[in-house]
């Protein structure tokens, strides 16, 4: 059977590990077992729910992860776009190995503020509850169409504004293969490979800013059922 894969928020992880969710792991863990869902994790999502100083813990939440993943392992990279099967406590060592920056994290995550997004959501006629009571594909048409349909107020010499995430994509691309080519060629990354993961990357952060994304309980009783 082919299995449709689902990302799932770290958040998610973090609740149920914590012991906040068990409603929610059985349902996870029944769709896995019946249903048509994986769950692949990636190396941002261990980064997000572990902490150098709470080994313990970590190692409880990897745990968790594997059992949810089943070691479905999204991988992007500078070389490599794939899933495959990885341990998280692998990828855990690899990333600690590799020395990844929280507090880069941290400030990348807050260049655009949750009271920053929430105000685009309404501006733009979007609420959470809606978006993520449609299908992906739904949701990306109406949040297409309010870009579409959002009326600017123009100031002289003014760029034309995205009207649909097509458009964004295509200004991030712009934006990317002018100030990051140099950099990737130095390294000897394939540039369209390393454009395309960014390009990944994006659509996912601009989908989850505007709003769907966000899994909940009724959503995964909903599709088990």
């Amino acid at each position: 059977m082919e299995r449709i894969p689902v990302y799932l928020d770290s958040n998610v992880i973090i609740d149920i590990a914590d012991g906040r969710e068990n409603e929610l792991l059985g349902l996870l863990m029944r769709s896995i077992y019946d249903g048509p869902y994986c769950y692949p994790f990636s190396a941002e999502q261990i980064s997000e729910i572990t902490d150098d100083k709470r080994q313990s813990r970590n190692q409880s939440r990897l745990m968790l992860l594997s059992d949810v993943s089943r070691n479905l392992y999204f991988e992007h990279s500078v070389n490599s776009l794939q899933f495959r099967t990885e341990l998280t406590t692998q990828v855990f060592e690899t990333i600690s190995e590799v020395a990844l920056s929280k507090s880069w994290d941290a400030d990348f995550a807050n260049v655009i503020s949750y009271e920053q997004q929430l105000e685009a959501r309404t501006a733009f006629g979007l609420t959470t509850d809606d978006l993520n009571n449609m299908s992906a594909k739904e949701a990306i048409n109406t949040i297409n169409s309010s870009l579409s349909n959002y009326e600017h107020e123009f100031q002289e010499n003014q760029i034309k504004p995205p009207r649909s995430l097509e458009d964004m994509m295509v200004y991030t691309e712009e934006n990317m293969r002018e100030h990051f080519s140099p950099l990737w060629e130095s390294i000897g990354a394939n540039i369209d490979s390393e454009l395309r993961n960014q390009k990944i990357v994006c659509l996912f952060s601009l989908i989850d800013t505007f709003g769907f994304g966000a899994i909940q309980k009724k959503h995964i009783k909903k599709a088990h059922d």
